[in-house]
């Protein structure tokens, strides 16, 4: 289950069928907010949007898809309307591995929104996090697998998102350290329940 499988639901209850939306990443996230009642659209550089839903870091040329949705939604307060902002899973990087880091969704949307406070200093718009660290994605998780929250522990690699996430649904976790470390001097809510060197795959 991933944080974009949230989007559906999200428009379902946000009254967004028929929003004209952008979406920054592969085809796979524009099925999810079609499914949702979204109408996807293609970026341009006079596209018209409701939404920007900003998804992953591929599927799209990243400075030009970049620039297209951020002016997309420039366009949209000139124009009078404020276009709901999605981001789906709010991790900043992600382990490419051998040690390397990757920028991901999350950062994507931190650029827009710094964008958009310094376009607009008296009215910037955010993005809604639909996954990690809220807990919504572990409930839904724990629901599809038809267990209790008590029988679940998570397992991830960050503390602010994987960590943070399974500790607000009240569930054990575990954190696999590489992108994150523990330490005693980290914030209490942020601590794992286990720690983890590695995920053994046999």
């Amino acid at each position: 289950m991933s944080a974009g499988s949230l989007v559906p639901t999200y428009f379902r209850e946000h009254a967004l069928a028929g929003a004209r939306t952008a979406v920054l990443g592969p085809p796979d996230s524009a099925a999810f907010v079609a499914e949702g009642g979204g109408e996807p659209v293609a970026l341009t550089p006079t596209v018209e949007i409701d939404v920007l839903v900003v998804c992953d870091d591929a599927g799209f040329p990243f400075l030009e898809g970049l620039e297209l949705a951020l002016n997309a939604v420039v366009r949209a307060i000139l124009a009078g309307r404020r276009p709901v902002l999605i981001l789906p899973n709010p991790d900043l990087i992600y382990p490419k591995g051998d040690g390397a880091l990757g920028i991901t969704a999350g950062s994507i949307a931190l650029v827009i929104e710094h964008a958009l406070a310094r376009r607009f200093p008296t009215a910037p718009l955010a993005f809604v996090h639909l996954g990690k660290p809220v807990p919504r994605i572990f409930v839904e998780a724990a629901r599809h697998l038809g267990v209790p929250l008590d029988r679940v522990c998570a397992i991830g690699d960050q503390l602010e998102t994987d960590i943070a996430g399974a500790r607000a649904a009240g569930i054990a976790c575990a954190l696999v350290e590489g992108v994150s470390r523990w330490s005693d001097d980290a914030p209490r809510a942020l601590a794992p329940t286990y720690l983890l060197a590695t995920i053994d795959p046999t």
